[in-house]
Order: structure tokens, then C-alpha cells, then sequence
């Protein structure tokens, strides 16, 4: 009897989850490997993209595919503007570190660019309604002068 109360309650109320799709590139730098993430839904759109820029941020499940950005980076900072459906994406400044095998080296301006562009994909097809899309590091644009990152 609890089964039946239990399922139709779920029936008509639905899943507390929502389905999220997370690329990952491959060697070649391709999106190649998909992966499907069941996160909690939440009616704040800066919760929902938290949530799934952190699945994005844990990294791949299939050992194929590669990170998009360093597994010690963190979400300094949301900001979403319904109006223009602009998000403004800060992370701190271990985005600009990239993992090389056990080595880590300092990201060059084409790698954070196609780093972003990764994140924007996976933004974009979980979150179509986004139209602009801007990303910071340490609250700074990367590479647009004054950029000055102290690297410790």
C-alpha cells in the first residue's frame, strides 16, 4: 500500500531531479563524450547552473575523456540577469592551471579560450535560453590587459 502511495505521489508531484547533459572532449579536443547527470531541480536559475558547472568542474566519469578545467577549481561567483538573459560565470584562479598527467602548467590564452568554449556548449544545451555568456577569472577577463593573476 505505501508502494502505491509512494508512486502516485511521485506520479503527480514528478521527480525532485532534472536531467542534465555534460560534454567532455576527448584527445582530439572534440565534445565526443556525453554524460548524462541527474541534479536537483531548484527554481533559481544561478542554482541550476551552479549545480551543473560543478558536475562540469568534478570532471569526466569515462577515463576517454579529459577534464575542461582543473579539478581545483572553484565558482567564485553567479550573477544571471533575466532581462538580457546575460550570466556573468567567475571562478577562482585555479581555472588557469591545466592538468598535464601528474603535471600542472599555467593555461595560454588559446587554452582558456577553448576551455570556454567547452563550458559554453555545455551551458547552452542545458540552458538554451542564455544569449550572452561572460566568463572571469579571479573577477578579471583573461588576457585583456590590465590581467594580472599572482600565481602561487
Amino acid at each position: 500500500m505505501s508502494l502505491f502511495v509512494s508512486l502516485t505521489f511521485y506520479w503527480f508531484r514528478g521527480s525532485p531531479y532534472t536531467e542534465a547533459i555534460v560534454y567532455f572532449p576527448d584527445s582530439n579536443g572534440n565534445l565526443g563524450y556525453p554524460e548524462v547527470q541527474f541534479l536537483p531541480k531548484t527554481p533559481h536559475v544561478e542554482n541550476g547552473i551552479r549545480l551543473l558547472v560543478d558536475e562540469v568542474l568534478l570532471g569526466p566519469i569515462d577515463l576517454l575523456a579529459l577534464p575542461i578545467l582543473h579539478d581545483s577549481t572553484r565558482i567564485s561567483n553567479i550573477f544571471y540577469q533575466e532581462k538580457t538573459r546575460s550570466l556573468v560565470l567567475s571562478f577562482t584562479k585555479e581555472a588557469m592551471n591545466i592538468q598535464e598527467g601528474v603535471l600542472t602548467r599555467v593555461r595560454t590564452e588559446e587554452d582558456i579560450s577553448q576551455a570556454f568554449s567547452y563550458l559554453t556548449h555545455n551551458l547552452r544545451a542545458n540552458f538554451p535560453f542564455l544569449k550572452n555568456i561572460t566568463f572571469l577569472i579571479d573577477g578579471q577577463i583573461p588576457f585583456v590587459p590590465p590581467y594580472t593573476i599572482v600565481m602561487e
